[in-house]
């Protein structure tokens, strides 16, 4: 029943395309998505408060919604009838007048993305994430038909924005399992491109220049990986790129809609991921110096006044949500004050910040072209700044700095090194052009759009200590990077003639991503976790640690075979919860997590008859909990116990 979705989507689509005619299709892709995204989130929160969000009634919203759209394209048969018919023409002649070689890059992007499909298809959620906090929460959702807050030991599953978890819920519950938790961040992976591809026109660069954009953008390693996760920084990375799309058009065309799509793209990133706190404030502020700049020109102080329906659309869009954050920890954010720190550079200094800078971009030095020679460079350059490289107020939980600081090809810590590489050239050549030639149009806008990048990657490194895992976090900048790639394409004749062999390299390297991807492996190698395409589905939610697997999996098959219906959990603050569940998405199971310290320890909810308590910190020979006894039948385990109520 998801492709309900698929078709609820492509019903909106149609209908603003014919509405918005006017508009290139490429950009209702866009309104469509942040339109569509706005519906959910709305109606997902008005079914919450009423905890009614469950299987029938998003059933019942959804069908109503596409049978409104279907009406009303059913009165405009021709006119949709006419479009097909048109861009099907457009596509056609298109392609056959396009070279042999673009033809060969065509295939090839398309085969690429079909493999990545077949990839989130086959494989589970089984990044780490996901299994703790991502897919959990979705779970604890269906068990309450809300969003409510409840008590948990792992508190990432309140707190962290939650927009991504949002479609997947969906998404599981029209169809009763996770076969397609993936595609939510496959299909934001598409939208991302169609994004890029209206910011190449709307900064007035060439329609030539659409197939390298396309290129570059399907080929970033770290999206790759991700694009077959249930990950959220692609959806995250999606909506900072709307926000910059529409800042550019709200500068251009100050209208009501321009304003509306502006708000509605940054509120939807904040909802995405917290990290677009540290990223959209610089946009902002680039947006509003311009604007204001061009009213103060003008003399138009009349357009200010939709400024307001854009902070309208952020605050409504982030209102449950961060509502429900300040309920339970009086803070808007929902963490504590020793949990921010742990995480936030505390010790500000010019070198702190340069460190961390050069250490982040270390990161994308990948060790598969330039072995150790990136950590000897780095290494070198501290000695020189007069810095440790691994000092503690630089470097998160002490951990030592390394350009290979993870497993090869997992999205925790995939490089971008390829496209490291020709933003870095492409920038320092635009740079270059403009100081010979600094009142060129093109050049002034690439000069503006490398400011806004570089000063949104100082600001995330000056706010946030050095992690391994930042390559995840870097994500939104590498899409929004690919225009200054685009703007050296057009500056530079030479540069463009070279695309071919860049298409080459960056496709090449792109298929050696996914085919031998760590969690989700089409070929398993040495490089690769154990986890074969072929193996059973629930085995391969243990990508990151087989070891846990034969545990799981006997609990799991002791609470279908005992019919167990409600659990209580006392486990780690960063335990695989989600394999417990993910069979029980049709027939579920009641799940409470029991003995929090934490911010939720006081978090009223309902509470559950508990028959079996599930626990990885706690190996007894017995529990007590609730005036009851529960024996532990599963004290010879390592990882994983679980304890059966006496009778």
């Amino acid at each position: 029943m998801s492709i309900l979705l698929l078709y609820a989507f492509f019903s909106l689509f149609f209908t603003l395309q014919i509405r918005n005619a006017e508009k290139r299709t490429i950009e209702n892709f866009i309104i469509t998505a942040v339109v569509f995204s706005c519906v959910l989130v709305f109606s997902s929160e008005v079914l919450s408060y009423f905890k009614r969000l469950n299987f029938q009634f998003i059933l019942g919203f959804w069908l109503l919604f596409s049978v409104l759209l279907s009406i009303g394209l059913r009165r405009n048969k021709g006119a949709l009838i006419n479009f097909l018919k048109s861009k099907k023409s457009l596509i056609s002649t298109k392609f056959r007048s396009a070279s042999f070689f673009t033809k060969i890059s065509v295939f090839s992007t398309a085969i690429l993305l079909l493999v990545v499909l077949l990839q989130g298809i086959v494989y589970p959620p089984n990044n780490w994430d996901s299994l703790s906090y991502h897919m959990s929460r979705t779970y604890h959702w269906m068990n309450h038909e809300s969003f409510e807050n409840f008590p948990t030991h792992i508190i990432r599953q309140l707190y962290q924005p939650c927009l991504s978890e949002y479609f997947i819920f969906q998404v599981n519950i029209l169809n009763g399992n996770d076969y397609f938790s993936n595609t939510v961040q496959f299909s934001f992976f598409l939208f991302s491109i169609i994004a890029l591809l209206c910011i190449i026109r709307a900064v007035g660069l060439p329609s030539k220049m659409y197939l390298p954009t396309i290129i570059l953008g399907l080929t970033i390693p770290e999206a790759l990986l991700q694009a077959s996760s249930t990950q959220n920084d692609i959806v995250h990375s999606f909506f900072i790129l709307t926000s910059i799309l529409y800042a550019i058009k709200t500068y251009q065309n100050s209208s009501f809609f321009n304003y509306f799509m502006f708000g509605s793209a940054v509120g939807l990133a904040l909802l995405s991921k917290a990290i677009a706190y540290i990223y959209l404030p610089i946009l902002v502020l680039f947006f509003g110096i311009a604007i204001l700049g061009k009213v103060l020109k003008n003399k138009n102080w009349s357009s200010l006044k939709y400024a307001f329906i854009s902070i309208g659309m952020v605050f409504l869009i982030n209102f449950g949500h961060t509502s429900r954050n300040y309920a339970y920890s009086a803070d808007i954010m929902g963490t504590d004050k020793k949990e921010s720190e742990d995480y936030l550079c505390t010790t500000f200094s010019i070198k702190n910040s340069i460190s961390i800078t050069v250490k982040n971009i270390g990161l994308h030095l990948d060790p598969f072209f330039v072995g150790d020679i990136g950590n000897k460079l780095i290494e070198k350059f501290h000695l020189v700044l007069g810095m440790e490289i691994n000092d503690p107020t630089t470097n998160l939980f002490n951990i030592k700095f390394t350009c290979k600081p993870g497993l090869k090809h997992h999205e925790d810590f995939q490089p971008n090194f390829l496209h490291w590489v020709f933003i870095t050239f492409s920038s320092i050549l635009l740079i270059g052009m403009f100081f010979k030639s600094a009142k060129n149009k093109e050049l002034r806008i690439s000069m503006l759009y490398i400011s806004l990048i570089s000063i949104q990657f100082i600001f995330f490194c000056t706010l946030l200590l050095w992690e391994p895992w930042n390559t995840r976090l870097h994500l939104p900048l590498f899409f929004s990077s690919i225009p200054i790639i685009i703007f050296a394409f057009y500056k530079s004749p030479v540069f463009y003639k070279m695309r071919n062999v860049l298409y080459i390299l960056v496709l090449g390297f792109a298929f050696t991503v996914i085919l031998f991807n760590y969690n989700r492996p089409i070929i398993t190698s040495k490089t690769s976790s154990k986890i074969k395409i072929n193996d059973d589905r629930y085995k391969k939610y243990f990508a990151n640690n087989l070891e846990l697997y034969p545990e799981y999996k006997a609990c799991v098959s002791q609470l279908h075979r005992q019919k167990i219906k409600s659990i209580g959990l006392i486990i780690h603050i960063d335990t695989w919860e989600y394999p417990l569940y993910s069979t029980f998405l049709v027939d579920k199971i009641k799940s409470e997590h029991i003995n929090v310290d934490n911010l939720t320890k006081n978090v009223p909810t309902k509470k559950e008859k508990i028959t079996c308590i599930i626990s990885n910190t706690i190996n007894k020979s017995e529990l007590q909990y609730g005036g009851h006894r529960f024996i532990n039948s599963s004290k010879k385990n390592k990882n994983i116990w679980m304890y059966l109520k006496s009778e």
